[in-house]
């Protein structure tokens, strides 16, 4: 007997011994990701999905590898002939795998990227589509959208509703010419709102557009090739996803707009530009959705701009940013402070050039402007407040917020107004200040999760 066929015999008898074996669904959706082969590995230029280890793991528990290449250390092979000799599993994942996906895992000599088990293929493939970008496209450029708060109006967020609905119409267009006139209307609106823009916000939502607007891109065009329904794409579901994010705050709204923006914008492109030059541009660096768009739409800064003028007319711009404003201020005028007795603050510090990308904030609550940069999330169905190692998500409970600078990082201060004293594991919470990590509260509405101590005052609201 040779010593692979060796190997693997043994390496049966181990798996068989131990009684562990991976989960059926995640087999099946490796078998599915083997079976569409080169289907999948001609969307992208070098990306081969097909042929890169990807993971499916059950938190804490084990770990399904597919790869050609076989891993060192206490994986076993799948016995399973769809796999084609590449599935591989650890039956006890010392190194814990949490969250949805991991993007970079270091494992069994492999550099692979790993999602739940309750994950799907397209996030998957998404997720390995980043991993690609970071070790192909120059090393990942790092970006905060911390400074949008400033930019936040009734101006700027009617502006990105028109955006919003050109992005809608251009999926509703039934044929090339009119996609075309819909993305001269996104195109000529975007130019004006990133001309009143400060250069590195230009810049930030540019980056990220480019980042997870291709990721969206190839995600739904693995999907489509593999006969599934594309949850991203179509005017119903675009309208949805935009409609959703609107109103909250504007780090979310522009961060979710990036995957909608930059991936009809890349559909748009393939056809629009010959074969696959739009996609090796890119890969270079230095180049963005908006850029190679306005090349193929072939429009000027002179036409752009009198198109904007024209789209902004016909929408009844000046009378729905009027309406906007008053809306704000009944909105600011009809929540009452005098409700709430305490106010719990956290200072969650990051730095805008760590990995952790969800530095920041997130919220589907809508946005209320009070004086000194402060912002009112009155009832947010969901607040997260991210950092390193840290992550506070609020439901229900009204959220005064804003950003200022740290030295070479910034702080994000949340205070939590509530009626009565918190709760933690120990009981309620006397007035000072603390250091927190884990899960300290044990209020409804409050989750706190640390792997660093973290600043915590609680203090009477007057």
């Amino acid at each position: 007997m040779s010593p692979r066929a060796l190997f693997f015999a043994l390496a049966f008898v181990v798996s068989g011994a131990s009684g562990e074996k991976p989960d059926s669904s995640a087999v099946e959706l490796m078998v599915e990701l083997v079976e569409a082969g080169e289907s999948l590995d001609s969307i992208w230029p070098d990306f081969r999905p097909s042929q890169r280890p990807l993971g499916i793991y059950r938190e804490d528990r084990d770990l399904l590898l597919l790869s050609s290449r076989p891993p060192t250390g206490a994986f076993v092979p799948v016995d399973d002939d769809r796999l084609q000799g590449r599935g591989w599993y650890l039956s006890d994942v010392s190194a814990r795998l949490r969250g949805s996906f991991v993007i970079a895992v270091q494992k069994g000599g492999l550099e692979f990227t790993a999602m739940r088990d309750d994950g799907d293929l397209a996030t998957l493939i998404h997720e390995n589509f980043h991993l690609f970008q970071r070790r192909n496209w120059g090393g990942e450029e790092q970006v905060s959208l911390a400074g949008f708060d400033a930019q936040d109006s009734a101006k700027f967020r009617i502006l990105l509703e028109l955006e919003d609905e050109a992005l809608i119409r251009t999926w509703q267009a039934p044929g090339s010419e009119r996609r075309r006139e819909h993305m001269l209307d996104y195109l000529a609106l975007r130019t004006l709102r990133e001309n009143v823009m400060p250069d590195d916000l230009v810049a930030a939502e540019r980056i990220l557009e480019r980042r997870e607007g291709s990721a969206r891109y190839v995600d739904q065009k693995a999907l489509e090739r593999l006969g599934q329904e594309t949850t991203f794409r179509g005017s119903d579901n675009v309208r949805a996803i935009l409609e959703h994010f609107r109103g909250g705050a504007i780090q979310t709204t522009i961060r979710a707009r990036a995957y909608i923006s930059g991936d009809t914008m890349a559909v748009s492109l393939d056809d629009w530009m010959p074969g696959e030059e739009w996609k090796a541009r890119m890969i270079e660096g230095g180049v963005y959705f908006p850029d190679l768009l306005a090349e193929a739409l072939d429009a000027d800064a002179g036409q752009l701009e009198d198109r904007a003028a024209e789209v902004k007319a016909s929408a009844r711009y000046d009378r729905r940013v009027r309406q906007m404003e008053r809306d704000m201020e009944s909105a600011r005028a009809a929540f009452d402070f005098a409700d709430y007795q305490w106010q719990l603050v956290f200072q969650i510090v990051y730095d805008p050039e760590e990995e952790d990308l969800r530095a920041g904030f997130t919220t589907s609550g809508s946005i209320q402007h009070l004086e000194d940069d402060w912002m009112l999330i009155p009832d947010p169905s969901e607040y997260t407040l991210s950092g390193s190692n840290q992550t506070l998500r609020i439901q229900g409970h009204p959220v005064l917020s804003r950003t200022r600078e740290v030295e070479s990082g910034k702080v994000r201060e949340a205070i939590v107004l509530l009626t009565g004293p918190p709760e933690t594991q120990e009981g309620p919470m006397e007035p000072g200040e603390y250091e927190l990590e884990g899960k300290p509260f044990d209020q409804a509405g409050i989750e706190f999760e640390a792997g660093q101590p973290t600043p915590v005052s609680l203090y009477p609201f007057d």
